[in-house]
Order: structure tokens, then sequence, then C-alpha cells
């Protein structure tokens, strides 16, 4: 059975990075600014070397140590990408016209597939599109009065993972687009697809995000960014696990009872897994294997797929000890970021919707545009 996850895969994408990459590691060369590359301050940049010697150790723990290295390598790429954008200084200002263009493009794309009710095919393939049709088995489908629907997925594994990509570059992209004529046809482009997509999760994450901005305006001064973050973390976070045990109470439009259970049995499966592993995690990229151990031993449920919480995934593949580095690393960011209102509504994004999704860490748009947030935040004035 051929599971994406576990495939390693070189995207076009990769490619680019590691050119310019590889472009700034000789223009640092030949300017003799070497050493700038890398932590000016020595305690933060021991954490990072922590973090890299333990996830190395770990990749050497797994039980399917090629899927861990690869992982590895990634998670190394995207470490340099942000390390890049920090040193270099790069601002919103200067993403938001390329980003603008890639969300136009998805939103696009997506809204093709829905009046088609299948995928474009032709060029598109080499973009990423997959082939597809609203009778695909597995296919994600809304249903509306009996009826069933495509959920676009554009260029994306899913629409969920479409549908956040749009939700954080739509906060991130207006305050520096000048050129009104373009901003509200392109605003309510997005707009449409990202209700098209049916993601639930996005939308209750959008609702928030705008009832915040509402009460900003409305207390005319600056939010606590450092203890909203956290908070809505932790309250996501809780929420969610607590839903898994008892929430039934929504209407089906809102949570169907199949999406509920899988999510559910996962949610059981992965604390197994953090049991039997508690401390160093089964491995980097090794959450699937050590799933499969378990559906083979529980025949309720034959799903496999990574937990959809971002916070249980980096438990069960590197343990509590992971966990403990990531909320280091995650305070340091927090320490450092300037008060960029925008980004940090993205961030607020990224953490509601990661408490009830996993294509944060897993999938490589979203992967991308959540080194970008941390590259900018880091390296805004």
């Amino acid at each position: 059975m051929r599971i994406d996850y576990l495939s390693p895969t070189i995207y076009l994408t990769d490619l680019l990075i590691i050119a310019v990459l590889l472009l700034w590691l000789k223009e640092k060369w030949t300017e003799r600014k070497f050493k700038k590359i890398f932590f000016a301050d020595w305690k933060k940049g021991a954490v990072f070397i922590i973090g890299f010697v333990f996830l190395l150790i770990n990749c050497f723990w797994a039980k399917n140590r090629p899927a861990a290295f690869y992982k590895l390598a990634k998670i190394c790429e995207f470490f340099f990408l942000g390390c890049y954008l920090v040193k270099e200084k790069i601002t919103l200002k200067q993403i938001s016209p390329v980003l603008t263009l890639a969300v136009v493009f998805s939103s696009l794309i997506g809204l093709g597939q829905f009046l088609r009710q299948s995928s474009l095919n032709g060029i598109f393939w080499w973009f990423g599109e997959r082939t597809f049709s609203l009778t695909t088995p597995g296919i994600a489908r809304a249903i509306w009065r009996d009826h069933y629907f495509l959920r676009p997925y554009a260029t994306f594994s899913h629409p969920n993972s479409l549908a956040g990509f749009l939700l954080v570059s739509l906060v991130m992209i207006p305050p520096f687009l000048k050129n009104q004529k373009y901003f509200f046809p392109a605003l309510f482009l997005i707009l449409i697809t990202l209700i098209l997509t049916f993601s639930r999760t996005v939308w209750l994450a959008g609702i928030i995000v705008l009832l915040i901005s509402v009460l900003r305006i409305l207390v005319k001064k600056q939010i606590a960014f450092k203890k909203i973050i956290i908070l809505a973390g932790l309250f996501s976070l809780s929420s969610f696990l607590l839903a898994s045990f008892f929430l039934k109470i929504m209407p089906p439009f809102f949570w169907e009872e199949e999406s509920f259970l899988r999510r559910q049995n996962l949610v059981f499966l992965t604390l197994k897994i953090i049991c039997q592993s508690p401390f160093s995690g089964v491995g980097l990229n090794n959450y699937l294997p050590a799933l499969s151990v378990l559906i083979s031993q529980n025949e309720n449920v034959y799903w496999l797929q990574p937990v959809h919480n971002i916070f249980l995934l980096i438990a069960g593949e590197t343990g509590l000890i992971g966990l403990f580095i990531t909320a280091l690393l995650l305070k340091n960011f927090l320490e450092k970021r300037k008060n960029n209102y925008f980004l940090f509504l993205a961030f607020l994004i990224v953490l509601l919707t990661g408490t009830t999704d996993h294509y944060w860490l897993t999938l490589q748009q979203n992967q991308i545009l959540l080194t970008l947030l941390i590259g900018l935040s880091l390296s805004s004035d």
C-alpha cells in the first residue's frame, strides 16, 4: 500500500529552496561573513543544537530509519530557510506580492475544480494537481440538501490543508496590497474558495480571528499577544482532547460522526504510542509505522493518517523531550518576535487549526508557509 507520508519526495519548491540557500552560503563565504549565519546569542543557539542532536539520536532509534532521516533532512531544509529569512531581514512587505499570486492561483484552480466537479488535468498535473472526480473513492465531499459536492483541492493533498493555507495567507497579505483595484477581486475570489472547501475548523478559526480583530478595534489598545497565543494554544489543545472523549452535541453539518470517530480513535491510539515511548517517541516520520502495529491489534478502525493534532503528533514521534524542546523554541520565538499584528493573527490560526489537523507539520505547502511565518516574525522590525 502506497502511503504519501512515507514516500520520499523531492518537490520543485525543495530545489528552489536549496538553490537559494546554496547561493546565500556562497555569498557569505565570499564576503567572509560565514559566521553571521549562525546565532549571535549562544544560549538560544544552544537550544537549537541540543534539539538537532536529540533529533539525530531519535532517527537512530526509529524503526524505519530512512523515513526518519528523510524527515530530519526536511527539518534542516526549513530551518536554514528560516535562518535565511531572519539574517537577510526579509519582510512581509517583500513577500506579500508573491504570496498573493500564490493564493489567487490556488483559488482559481480550486474554483475551477468545484465548478467542474473533477480535477482540471492537463498542465495542472505538473503543478501538483491529482487526478480525481466526485466518484473517486475516498475523495473529500460535502453534502447540501441531499446532494454531494466535490470539495476543491487545488494542488494540495486535501481541502483542509488548502483552506488553512488560504486563511493564513489572507491574513498576511492585505496590509501591503497597494493596488485597491485588484485587492477586492482577489479577496472575493479567496473567500469564495475558502468557503467552498467546507473546512469547518478553518471557518471557526476565521471567526475567532475576526472577533479578536473587532475586539481590538473596540478597545483601541494593543492585545497582549504573548498571553493570547499561549492561552489560545492551551485552550484549543485541551478543548480538542476533551471533545475527543465527550463531544457529540454538534449537528451533523458541523461534525460528521464518521470523521469524529476516526479522529477520536487516532487520539486514543496516539496516547498509547506516547505511553509506549514517553520520552524519546517512536522516531521522526515513524508515527504511521507505529500506528499500523496498534491498528492490527485493534480492528475497529483502519485509517492510516497522522493524528489530527500537531502537539500530539510531536509527542508521539519525539516524545515528551521533543515536546519540551518545541516549547523552548516557541518561548524563544515569542520573546524575540515583534508585535506585528497580522503575523500574530496568522500564527494564532496555525495554533487553532493545528489542534484539529496535522498539515502544518506533514504537507509541503503548509510547511513552507509556516516557515515563512516564523522567519518573517523573527526578522520583522
